[in-house]
């Protein structure tokens, strides 16, 4: 299994209209998909 690490660099993080769109991208794919801020996960669909 490939995995791929991606960090968002931005001073104030993925906001919400970013966030949306990342998350209907992230749907169309049958993979696992997981955002890591600091100590707590969240899964991206």
């Amino acid at each position: 299994m490939a995995e791929i690490t991606v960090t968002v660099e931005h001073i104030e993080g993925l906001h919400a209209r970013p966030a949306s769109l990342f998350v209907q991208e992230a749907q169309k794919y049958q993979s696992t998909i997981i955002v890591i801020n600091e100590d707590r996960t969240a899964n991206a669909k």
